[in-house]
């Protein structure tokens, strides 16, 4: 009976402790740890006449706050928060633009994709829809899952 409780023990001390790292990991509010961070950015989207887009200022303060984690895990974070359609502090005319953009500009900063089509929906611009987020992510998921991208 005393070799079983202390099996119990052992376990129970295991799974917190795996339940503990993972907290660290992903934060406080069970949302990534990465996307916090992103909360905190300040920047603004500005028209670029040439390319006839928006593009993100401040793309260097960006790179520091994701160069923060190792690469694939920056990268898995980066696609988990692309749906996430919370307000950032990241202005487009404005207007605060979602989560899930800065993500998608975190990854596209992180990684180089080659679609097969230049309709593909992992292609985002400003402004964008929870609808558009979404779908980004999914396919995006994909291409991690099957690693056809380069690491920039």
């Amino acid at each position: 009976m005393l070799l079983d409780r202390n099996r119990v023990r052992f376990a129970l001390t295991l799974f917190f402790a795996v339940l503990w790292i993972g907290t660290e990991v992903a934060g406080a509010s069970g949302g990534p740890k990465l996307a916090l961070d992103l909360r905190t950015f300040h920047s603004r989207y500005v028209w670029n006449e040439q390319k006839k887009l928006y593009e993100l200022r401040d793309r260097q303060e960006l790179e520091r706050i994701i160069s923060k984690y190792p690469t694939e895990t920056r990268i898995k974070m980066l696609v988990d928060c692309m749906s996430d359609d919370t307000h950032s502090q990241v202005k487009l005319n404005g207007t605060e633009v979602p989560i899930g953009l800065i993500c998608y500009e975190g990854l596209t900063q992180t990684i180089y994709y080659e679609p097969k089509t230049i309709r593909w929906p992992g292609y985002l611009r400003v402004p964008t829809s929870k609808r558009r987020l979404v779908d980004a992510q999914r396919v995006w998921r994909k291409v991690i899952r099957s690693k056809s991208y380069i690491v920039l």
